[in-house]
């Protein structure tokens, strides 16, 4: 007698897609102070995540990726670890985001959590005293965000000095956004105008909802019993 095969339903296909979906939910890092972007700033791949990276104000102006010397000399750590440090991280024009300028990070139309970023040549002065903040603006399906508030504002945390690094990180709950810009807010370090480097920013894939989890794993439960009736018959 021929032993009965067992083929698997299109319900156990959706079921295992749902865990290998599972399986590649990660965090990425957008390292802006890496010579990938410099080389290449359009639909570069971090992670599985395609990002492309646009001047939204003054075109005549340009993206630049400038070494003023201000990194931290490999120390600027962020996530898993060091920044490649190759340059001070994305500029508009010079080497910063200053006055109404506006970079945007797009995600290629994929909705993903903004976890964490990253600054460069964010200070603070004394005399007289001030500020420089940059803001992220968060979007999804063409509109800026309420919930959380949009935009969230970063300030300088280091007095500026010759050679200082300005260097910000911040972790954060997850914003859910297809597109960020970046814009500088306001303020000065009292020496030139207002402004700062993007230098990173963490992202996250959308993980798969906890009711999906639980009609894939009883799905997988049914191809298990389908599975035993098949070599009992």
């Amino acid at each position: 007698m021929t032993p009965k095969r067992y083929i698997a339903s299109p319900f156990a296909v959706v079921a295992c897609s749902l865990f290998i979906a599972h399986g590649a939910m990660a965090e990425a890092e957008l390292d802006f102070t890496s010579n990938v972007w410099k080389d290449g700033w359009e639909n570069v791949t971090v992670d599985g995540v395609t990002v492309t990276v646009t001047l939204s104000s003054f075109p005549a102006n340009r993206l630049s990726f400038v070494d003023d010397g201000t990194q931290n000399g490999g120390t600027t750590s962020f996530s898993g670890g060091p920044l490649a440090e190759d340059f001070d991280g994305i500029g508009i024009g010079d080497d910063e985001i200053g006055g109404t300028e506006e970079l945007t990070i797009d995600f290629g139309g994929v909705d993903l959590y903004v976890t964490g970023a990253a600054f460069l040549d964010l200070f603070f002065s004394e005399a007289p005293s001030d500020v420089e903040k940059i803001a992220l603006r968060y979007y999804r399906d063409g509109a800026e965000l309420s919930d959380p508030p949009s935009p969230q504002v970063f300030e300088g945390v280091q007095l500026y000095t010759r050679g200082a690094s300005g260097w910000l990180q911040q972790a954060f709950a997850g914003v859910l956004a297809d597109h960020v810009k970046v814009v500088f807010f306001e303020g000065n370090d009292n020496t030139g105008v207002g402004d700062a480097a993007m230098a990173a920013l963490r992202v996250q894939v959308v993980p798969i909802p906890a009711a999906a989890w639980l009609f894939g794993s009883a799905l997988l439960g049914m191809v298990g019993v389908g599975a035993r009736r098949a070599k009992k018959a």
